[in-house]
C-alpha cells in the first residue's frame, strides 16, 4: 500500500511539474495595427540620424531643426527596415507624418510617428 502511495505522490508531482513548463505560457497576442487617423503633415528629404532609444526600446530619427541651437524633432518610424537599424546611421528620408506621444517630450523636442515613403543612407 505504502508503494502505491509513492508511486502515485510522484506521479502527480511529475505531471503538477510538467504543467507548470514555461513552454505552455500563455502568448501575447500580436496587436492590432494602430489607427493613426489622417497624416498631420509630409515631409520630404529631411536629413537626420538614427538611434535605438534604450528606454523605450525603438528605433527613432533625430532631425535638428534648422536655425535653432537645440531643437529637434523626433521620428519613431512604423516601417524602418533592418537595413536601417544601424545606431548613428546618418539618413535622408520623406514620409507620412501623424501625431506623437506629447508626454514623452522634454523642451526643444517634438516627437512624430512615421509611415515612411523613402529612405537613403547620407
Amino acid at each position: 500500500m505504502k508503494k502505491i502511495v509513492l508511486f502515485l505522490s510522484m506521479l502527480l508531482a511529475m505531471g503538477l511539474a510538467s504543467a507548470c513548463s514555461s513552454d505552455d505560457a500563455p502568448k501575447s497576442l500580436p496587436q492590432p495595427e494602430e489607427d493613426l487617423g489622417t497624416p498631420i503633415k509630409s515631409v520630404t528629404n529631411i536629413s537626420g540620424a538614427v538611434h535605438l532609444n534604450q528606454s523605450l526600446q525603438k528605433w527613432e530619427i533625430i532631425s535638428h531643426i534648422p536655425n535653432t541651437i537645440d531643437c529637434v524633432d523626433i521620428y519613431y518610424p512604423l516601417n524602418l527596415s533592418n537595413d536601417y537599424k544601424v545606431e548613428g546611421l546618418q539618413v535622408l528620408f520623406s514620409g507620412d507624418v501623424y501625431k506623437g506621444d506629447e508626454n514623452a517630450t522634454l523642451g526643444g523636442e517634438e516627437t512624430y510617428k512615421i509611415k515612411l515613403t523613402k529612405i537613403k543612407k547620407e
